[in-house]
């Protein structure tokens, strides 16, 4: 008789214990089934990683508030290993929100995808279309470069229309006083087709994220250098290495290879191959 007590009392213990996992596993080990092939149920976001513990990922994306997601068995990795605090990351996550009292509110991820800088550069790529013109633009992002000196702040970007095989390297420069740049040479002495574009005097602050500091500045140059596909494609490797002179002065720009890369990513999906 206490045998059978004994063993109703196990009986009993193991269905709560099952069907608590059963509950509890879609939180707690992403293995609760949900339609998947519905895409309003989800979302995507791309940030920064900067917290992880244990299965909790914690993502700030830029200029946002930080979001915790939970990883599980149902999670695929790309590639296949944890990422790493600072790795930029992409992720799929369904919009269900779950809560625990230890890590607060958060959501199941069902795909988390490390990003190289090159392809952030080729999702921040636009495509514009000017309909009057019949034109089809591909911009890259702007961005701070490596300038020297380094006392003076130069952004700039790429862009390209889609039935030209030519491109422009636009850049604007930041300082106190006039360098009236006209020529344009790069490292193995190329010289580079040079367009003034334009030339303000307005006191502005900009921050600068290479040097970590605010800068104050009241003359700045915009100007165009045009290459070719064939020098981005050479360049995507090691990078675009200019100087510029002008009348008052030189200054080197650098843009880095990755940021080439990813603009070429996008190119390729519009423009024709090279022969």
């Amino acid at each position: 008789m206490e045998a059978r007590v004994l063993l109703g009392k196990k009986g009993i213990t193991l269905l709560a214990i099952l069907w608590l996992f059963a509950a509890f596993s879609g939180e707690f080990g992403c293995s609760k089934k949900v339609n998947v092939s519905q895409p309003e149920d989800f979302k995507y976001l791309e940030g920064t990683l900067v917290h992880l513990h244990k299965k909790i990922l914690v993502v700030k994306p830029d200029d946002e508030q930080k979001v915790c997601f939970r990883a599980g068995r149902r999670t695929v990795f790309t590639p296949k290993a944890w990422p790493n605090i600072g790795d930029r990351l992409w992720v799929r996550y369904h919009t269900r929100v779950l809560s625990h009292k230890a890590i607060g509110d958060y959501f199941i991820a069902y795909e988390v995808r490390k990003l190289t800088i090159s392809e952030k550069i080729f999702k921040q790529t636009r495509v514009e279309t000017d309909d009057y013109g019949k034109l089809t633009l591909v911009i890259g992002p702007s961005m701070e470069i490596s300038t020297s000196p380094e006392y003076e702040l130069c952004f700039a970007y790429l862009k390209g229309i889609v039935t030209s095989s030519q491109f422009q390297l636009i850049v604007t420069c930041h300082a106190q006083d006039w360098s009236f740049f006209g020529q344009a040479h790069d490292r193995d002495g190329e010289k580079l087709e040079f367009v003034e574009i334009d030339r303000q005097v307005e006191t502005r602050r900009y921050r600068s994220k290479l040097r970590s500091g605010w800068y104050e500045s009241s003359r700045h140059e915009t100007f165009g250098i045009m290459l070719s596909r064939e020098y981005l494609e050479k360049a995507s490797n090691q990078g675009i290495d200019i100087k510029m002179i002008g009348k008052k002065g030189e200054r080197i720009i650098r843009l880095p290879a990755f940021y080439i890369e990813g603009f070429l990513k996008r190119v390729k999906k519009f423009f024709k191959p090279l022969k």
